[in-house]
């Protein structure tokens, strides 16, 4: 069974945030459809391919074959590293 890790999100134009169990940073890769996160030492995740996003939720399909909903951040978390997946 799949333990979910992931609870929340917030992203800007090139930067998501996930956050749970543990939090992880990663880039937003938009220039082609359908739009990938590409993640770093989250939760044996490293690429997902955005499902559905409607300003509440987000809906990602991860490379494992596991599909998270999200509930979006009202801001950044504190204390996240300068460049994304650093």
């Amino acid at each position: 069974m799949y333990k979910r890790q992931l609870q929340a999100y917030t992203f800007t134009k090139s930067l998501v945030v996930l956050s749970g169990k543990v939090t992880c940073t990663g880039q937003v890769v938009d220039n082609a459809q359908p739009v990938t996160l590409n993640m770093k030492n989250c939760s044996g995740h490293t690429t997902g391919t955005v499902k559905n996003v409607d300003g509440k939720t987000l809906t990602v399909a991860w490379d494992g074959g596991q599909e998270e909903k999200l509930t979006k951040l009202a801001g950044l978390p504190a204390g996240l590293p300068a460049k994304p997946g650093s």
